[in-house]
Order: structure tokens, then sequence, then C-alpha cells
């Protein structure tokens, strides 16, 4: 909350206010050279932000329910986006899954790392999970709550599908929950602007898709500025019929930064335009397998700190690579 004080409202002290002075009105002119980042730890009692791939230190994450199971996305396996069920024609193992994510939770607190639950915040995100057309599903996807940068949250429109539009309603209660001032309210068409990747710490890699266009673009850049951020945007992939040879929408699946100059990369879903500007900025590139991008998305790692990632422990030869340059892997 802001400024403590315990004592008699009477005995503030006046000059606490930096625009008071004795006898005038507000010397508002002195409120004009107060940056926003000065005041966030007197009002949020914190400096919130991520942005470069810095050391680590908040999470959010949540677990999968029996919910995610439920008939009426596995009798619409197409439509729900269950890439696996469609594709493999196997039965998803959400126990597993869970089981993975509360070790993943783990290994963040062993680094020093404050997790969030999701659910422990807002308890309705998984006991009624109900949107703006009817059943949400893939809740369990942390990142689809917003992004945030120095001074705050971004939340945004999702493009992927119906079944997730009105979560922006839980994101707001979420980062209400834990302090966060929501800097942006995407609107304009779609954004999911927390698939993009970070090159350095004022500027973030993204590509325009189902996920994210160029008009919603617009409006996000100034807040990006504000906050000192370069957005480098490109032509991605996208989805049409099938699952099976559907593109790639979300950047981050197919690209992450996770050391300085060096780059994970499945290039068959990234654009010519991001690689040739990474190029041009000296970056080395470990190219991921196909068969290891179908099943396990090394891109989506999460880096700890640069040169440091927990990881999928099936994507056994992406590991090999990484290690080759000298960069940690947790399994």
């Amino acid at each position: 909350m802001p400024t403590n004080w315990n004592k008699p409202i009477e005995k503030f002290p006046m000059e606490n206010y930096p625009d008071y002075e004795p006898g005038k009105t507000p010397r508002w002119e002195k409120l004009l050279e107060i940056d926003y980042q000065d005041e966030m730890e007197k009002i949020w009692n914190k400096k919130w932000g991520q942005q470069g791939i810095g050391k680590l230190k908040e999470v959010a994450l949540s677990k999968p329910t029996e919910i995610e199971s439920n008939p009426l996305f596995l009798e619409n396996p197409e439509y729900f986006l269950l890439r696996y069920t469609e594709l493999e024609g196997g039965e998803i193992e959400w126990k597993k899954i869970r089981e993975g994510i509360e070790r993943y939770a783990d290994i963040l607190k062993e680094e020093n790392i404050k997790v969030h639950w999701i659910e422990d915040k807002v308890p309705e995100y998984l006991e009624k999970p109900m949107g703006a057309y009817g059943p949400l599903r893939k809740l369990f996807i942390a990142p689809n709550l917003g992004l945030v940068i120095n001074g705050g949250a971004i939340t945004f429109r999702i493009g992927q599908a119906g079944f997730l539009r009105g979560l922006e309603y839980y994101a707001q209660k979420f980062f209400n929950s834990i302090g966060c001032p929501i800097l942006l309210y995407v609107t304009e068409e779609v954004c999911e602007c927390s698939t993009g990747v970070w090159a350095a710490e004022n500027i973030r890699l993204a590509t325009y898709s189902q996920t994210w266009t160029k008009k919603s673009t617009d409006q996000l850049e100034p807040v990006l500025k504000a906050a000192g951020v370069e957005l480098i945007m490109a032509h991605g992939t996208t989805m049409l019929e099938s699952l099976e040879s559907s593109g790639q929408f979300h950047l981050d699946s197919a690209l992450n930064v996770v050391d300085a100059g060096l780059a994970l990369i499945y290039p068959a879903q990234v654009s010519f335009q991001l690689v040739r500007w990474m190029k041009d900025q000296n970056y080395r590139f470990i190219e991921i397998p196909k068969a290891e991008q179908g099943k396990h998305l090394p891109a989506n790692c999460m880096v700890l700190e640069p040169g440091k990632v927990v990881m999928n422990e099936g994507a056994e030869k992406t590991i090999s690579a990484l290690r080759d340059e000298g960069v940690e892997v947790i399994e």
C-alpha cells in the first residue's frame, strides 16, 4: 500500500508532498518533473519489471485440472487446439503434466525465484473457468495472462481461439492481487504480447500472426516505448484448418535468446527478417531438430538468467548442443 503513517493524520508532515509550499496552491510544475518509475515503490511497494534476459525473480504458474480433459474439449480437438490428441492419437496425461509443473515450481524456488500460484490468488480461476463465450481451456499456460514490463503489466485480447476470450477478467484480478499495476489493456483486434522474445534489455522481437496484428501493435508500441523498449516486428506463420500443417503463431515457441549473442531457433517457423536482423547483431544459433520441435518445443524453455535455462528433459539433442555452448540446462 502507499505511504505508511501510523500517527494521527493531523500530525503528518506537509513537507512530504513534493508540490507543497506554505500558503500556496500546489506547485504542479514539480509534479511534472517526477517520473512514473520514481513513484513505483511509494505506490506499489516495489518496482515491477521484466525486460531483457536478466535474472528471473518472480513467475506466475497454474496447474492443469481435470477440466482440461472434459468431453466437450476431447470431442472437438481441432477447435480446442489439442495438438497431441489430434496428431499423435494419444491420451494427454494431465496428472503427469501437473507433476511436471510442480517440479518446475520446486526448481524455481531452489533458484530463489518467487512463485505465484494463480489459483491461490484468484480461486474462481479454476473453480468456474468461464469466459466470454463459454468454458475456458489452457488455463495452465500462465503467460496468457499478460506481459510484465518496467512499470507494470499489459493484458491483451486473445487471438488464437474464442475459448480464451474473457481471460483478461481473471488477469486483472490476479495482477491486482499481487499489487502489480496494469499499464494497458489492448483493445484493438488481437495481441498476445507475452509471446514475443527479449533480444536485449530494451529490444523485443515479435511476429504478426493470428495472435498479433498491426492494429494492436499501434496501440501497444507507445506503452513499450515509454518503458524504453524497441519493438521489432516481422511476419510470422499461422494456421488455417489443419493442426498437422499449422504454422507456429507464437514466436517464443520457435525462438529464444538463451545467452548473450546466443539463440535457440527452429528456422522453419521464424521469419527471414528476424534471422537477418539477428545475424546483423552477430547472434549465433543452435538449430532445434524437427522431431524435438514437434514433441518438446525446446525454444519455449525458461531462461533463469543468461546462460542458464530450464528445459523439458526429452529435448536431448538440443540440451546437448546448449551444454556444448556452455549453457547450464536444468531438466
